[in-house]
């Protein structure tokens, strides 16, 4: 990702020489800022203007995003547009209460690094995934998505709050259908989402007018069983009776 921050730079400061009339590549010391060329002396006023108004831009958004306190996997993420800046409410509020947590497009990279060691490759592992159906866990460029993009055909297992539904008998077709001495790689876990008011559990969905819950199932549990409305043997719910069950016996510490 520095490496990834640093080429940006040099993208930026050529695309301003080119603006400008100029040729020189951008230069980069360590831990510096890249040093834009001067323009040259017969450079039109609108050119330096627009160039003067660009970089200040540049300057900016470093300057907002690029925070002393916050580890440099953080801020390169927030500058690259992956995560958000340390000063917004979702940054402050996702931290406070998942410290630690990385951008998607990280984990994938620090999973390929881990596994590599093993050997796995998309060619010998096979990959499950039992994480929530919702829609939001799905969009192009998240982690189900690029992991899925990476490691292949993917053998779904998660149900509602990313339980892993399919059981012992759908572990074992899973585990029958891996390459030939091959690997198994699982993506599991529920899900929460953060406002951009830095509310947990509320997500403002593309073309609603306000926000709704994320996980929903998980929510509605939660509530459920703060009511106290724990039994329920519906056969055409029996995912969200599971998903009650298993939460019923941790209240006390939610």
């Amino acid at each position: 990702r520095v490496a990834e921050f640093h080429f940006h730079c040099q993208q930026v400061a050529e695309s301003f020489s080119a603006a400008m009339g100029g040729g020189a590549s951008a230069e980069r010391g360590a831990g510096s800022a890249p040093v834009l060329p001067q323009a040259p002396a017969a450079a039109e006023s609108a050119n330096k203007l627009t160039f003067d108004r660009c970089w200040e831009e540049l300057d900016g958004k470093m300057g907002n995003d690029f925070d002393a306190g916050i580890g440099p996997v953080q801020s390169v993420s927030a500058w690259l547009g992956v995560a958000p800046p340390a000063n917004h409410p979702t940054y402050k509020s996702l931290h406070s209460n998942f410290p630690g947590s990385l951008p998607g497009q990280v984990v994938l990279r620090r999973c390929i690094a881990a596994t590599r060691q093993y050997g796995l490759t998309p060619e010998n592992t096979i990959y499950g995934q039992s994480t929530c159906p919702d829609e939001i866990n799905n969009e192009a460029g998240d982690l189900a998505s690029i992991m899925q993009e990476h490691w292949g055909e993917c053998f779904p297992m998660g149900g509602i709050g990313g339980a892993p539904y399919v059981g012992q008998t759908g572990f074992m077709a899973f585990s029958h259908h891996v390459p030939e001495d091959g690997h198994v790689l699982v993506l599991f876990g529920p899900h929460v989402a953060i406002s951009a008011t830095g509310e947990i559990g509320k997500y403002k969905r593309i073309g609603q007018a306000k926000e709704s819950t994320a996980c929903g199932a998980v929510l509605a549990a939660y509530n459920a069983c703060c009511a106290g409305a724990v039994q329920s043997d519906d056969p055409l719910d029996m995912q969200q009776n599971w998903l009650k069950q298993k939460l019923s016996n941790h209240l006390d510490k939610i």
